[in-house]
């Protein structure tokens, strides 16, 4: 039986609460990561980006930043650990780095993570990569986005500012990405709507 894609969501008290998993290492995580940005790129239209990731491999560190180099029309900032990058539209150098096709069959798990935080205003860059990645945390953009490939799975949290995107919009665009690509859907909704659930697919 082939496992649907999970999206959870949630209107909280001044933002909506939003998932999107995969509970399963059975599908492609080429195809989950095709729709996860895709329903990015939508939402994150119009907002500065910074997008970080930490990575603790001294290797995997270098790669990255060997392969970020190439580019001239860049704004990033780095140390051992950290990378931040800076955009205006959801086209990351930092991500395309990290997600590589490694084999010929594709994209494999690995384990990795990035968070993404989204201002409607255009702030400057901190002097380190520290200071960046610990402003970031503490100062959470008006979307925020967290990606992680854990064991279970790949999966990726969103909280976004009320009155910056429909609910209903958000569902129906998650939804109809995931059957462009051919994968049914299980919609769990937070507290408000606590109990319902439905199945959907290429109904």
């Amino acid at each position: 039986m082939v496992k649907p894609y999970q999206i959870y969501i949630e209107q909280k008290e001044d933002h909506i609460k939003y998932g999107f998993s995969y509970w399963s290492q059975d599908d492609p995580l080429e195809d989950y990561l095709k729709i996860a940005f895709e329903i990015l790129e939508t939402l994150l239209q119009g907002y500065w980006l910074w997008i970080c990731r930490v990575e603790c491999g001294a290797e995997k560190q270098k790669k990255a930043l060997e392969y970020m180099q190439r580019f001239a029309n860049i704004e990033y900032i780095y140390d051992a650990y950290i990378i931040v990058e800076r955009v205006n539209m959801f086209h990351s150098y930092l991500l395309e780095s990290y997600f590589q096709r490694e084999k010929e069959h594709g994209i494999e798990h690995d384990f990795r993570s990035f968070i993404i935080n989204g201002f409607q205003n255009h702030m400057e860059m901190k002097k380190t990569a520290e200071e960046q990645y610990d402003f970031l945390l503490h100062h959470q953009g008006d979307i925020w986005v967290g990606y992680e490939e854990l064991f279970e799975g790949p999966t990726m949290e969103l909280e976004i500012k009320n009155g910056l995107f429909d609910m209903e919009k958000l569902l129906k665009l998650s939804i109809t990405v995931c059957k462009k690509y051919g994968k049914e859907t299980k919609v769990i909704y937070g507290s408000e709507q606590k109990g319902q659930e439905a199945l959907m697919g290429d109904e």
